[in-house]
């Protein structure tokens, strides 16, 4: 018995959509990777190193230098000795993160990562306009 053209496609595509699904997803967001890209967030802000904050940033973003700005001096206090690093999902994205950065004595900084081209990204400033899908 020989299947319709349609319905023949459509078990091909079911084939081939079983199959990729045990592919490496490698664009789902890294949580190990989160975690590296937060501490390196909180080591430029609490260095004062605004240029490694922006080459950590999302590009896109408007003011960014600003936000560099904040997120250095919100980090002035922050004992590097012992703080601990907590982290929310925002707006329930797993690929958007909150992360507080909070030590011993209260002090406290917190900053959004967003999975951006495979990698974690501070956002820093304001989104901006809309872009346009490419």
């Amino acid at each position: 018995m020989r299947l319709p053209g349609w319905t023949a496609l459509a078990a091909v595509a079911a084939g081939l959509g079983l199959a990729l699904s045990g592919c490496d997803r490698t664009l789902d967001p890294d949580i190990g990777q989160r975690n590296t890209a937060a501490e390196q967030v909180i080591r430029a802000a609490k260095d004062g190193d605004r240029e490694r904050l922006l080459d950590l940033a999302l590009v896109y973003m408007q003011d960014r230098e600003a936000g560099a700005d904040s997120l250095i001096a919100a980090a002035v206090n922050l004992d590097i000795s012992t703080y601990k690093v907590a982290y929310r999902e925002h707006h329930g994205a797993p690929d958007n993160h909150v992360v507080i950065a909070g030590d011993e004595q209260g002090d406290d900084m917190s900053f959004e990562l967003a999975w951006n081209d495979s990698k974690w990204q501070v956002a820093l400033g304001s989104a901006g306009p809309p872009r346009s899908p490419v």
